[in-house]
């Protein structure tokens, strides 16, 4: 499943838009209150709006076999989550065939770098900022996670990624997936901050239009 955008609400837009432009150095268009974050074939879109509860949890897909390399060129940018145990990259469950780096973006969103091994995007030359491939992953706090991965599989064609549990239901595949966890719980690594209850909007391929509780909607290209 590919994700095309994702739309948030930023506290101080530009401010943010400084972040993903002269930190990270991404390009960012800036069109009256609105920035839209270039993200290899995807984009970032942030509009203005009020302070919320909880933060964004948003991946980006990097080359297969990158991360060291990520690491080592993100460090030099931002400080990178840890555990508490100073561990500052974490693999995954043996079927995503995954190991991630996170950090902090704006309005403490959990940002992360993941490197998925079983997709053919290697490269042969030192990473850089052209090498963040697209959108991966969005976080969604629910209710009931169960439910709302049952709901997803129904109306959008969607299955779990992995065996479901109530405590962590990522649906789609490697290529894009939903995250979707209680909406009391906090984000990994730092377990700080929950899932933020603020709009959220995501473009992806899906075949129709979905509202996943109060905050989030999923849509389809050209809606």
């Amino acid at each position: 499943m590919k994700i095309h955008d994702v739309q948030i609400t930023a506290t101080d837009v530009p401010a943010a838009a400084r972040f993903y432009s002269e930190t990270l150095g991404l390009p960012v268009q800036l069109d009256g209150d609105r920035a839209t974050v270039r993200i290899g074939d995807s984009t970032l879109t942030m509009l203005p709006g009020p302070a919320y509860h909880g933060a964004h949890h948003i991946a980006f897909t990097i080359p297969a076999g990158s991360l060291d390399a990520a690491k080592e060129w993100l460090s030099a940018r931002v400080a990178l989550q840890t555990d508490g145990q100073w561990h500052d990259e974490f693999g995954c469950a043996p079927n995503w065939q995954a190991r991630s780096i996170y950090f902090t973006g704006p309005d403490d969103a959990v940002l992360e770098l993941i490197e998925r091994n079983i997709l053919d995007n290697r490269i042969d030359h030192p990473f850089g900022i052209n090498d963040i491939r697209h959108l991966s992953e969005v976080g969604f706090g629910v209710s009931d996670v169960l439910e709302t991965q049952r709901l997803i599989r129904d109306k959008l064609g969607l299955l779990p990624f992995g065996e479901p549990t109530p405590g962590f239901g990522p649906v789609g595949d490697h290529d894009g997936l939903f995250i979707l966890v209680p909406s009391d719980i906090t984000w990994r690594p730092e377990y700080r901050m929950p899932p933020a209850a603020a709009p959220t909007i995501v473009t992806a391929d899906v075949p129709t239009a979905l509202d996943i509780g109060e905050h989030y909607a999923i849509q389809p290209l050209g809606a």
